[in-house]
């Protein structure tokens, strides 16, 4: 039982190589279009979103020398979610009792 050596679905070294990613494997294999876009918008939306988490959330900090930390900086009246629905921010009694006991505004 000897084999020929040559696999049918085998791609040599140098074959590979010439078939590079890009534009030429595009035109190559069309079907490969559909992956490459999924996968652009998804590499893109995660890159979009570390930047907005980077800048927006009150949770994340960066630099560490600042005298007051992000999350201490929230005003509490202040909605913090993206899209908020029908939903009033109103005062809560006992925290503003508390505030004028500790003497903070």
């Amino acid at each position: 039982m000897a084999s020929s050596g040559n696999k049918p679905s085998a791609i040599s070294h140098s074959e590979m190589k010439s078939f590079a990613f890009g534009f030429r494997a595009m035109r190559k294999k069309p079907e490969i279009i559909p992956l490459i876009a999924i996968m652009t918008t998804a590499c893109v939306g995660v890159a979009a979103y570390c930047v907005y988490a980077l800048s927006q959330k009150s949770d994340v900090m960066i630099d560490r020398r600042k005298q007051q930390p992000p999350w201490e900086r929230v005003n509490p009246e202040t909605p913090q979610k993206l899209f908020t629905v029908n939903q009033e921010y109103k005062k809560i009694p006992e925290l503003e009792s508390l505030k004028r006991d500790l003497g903070s505004s």
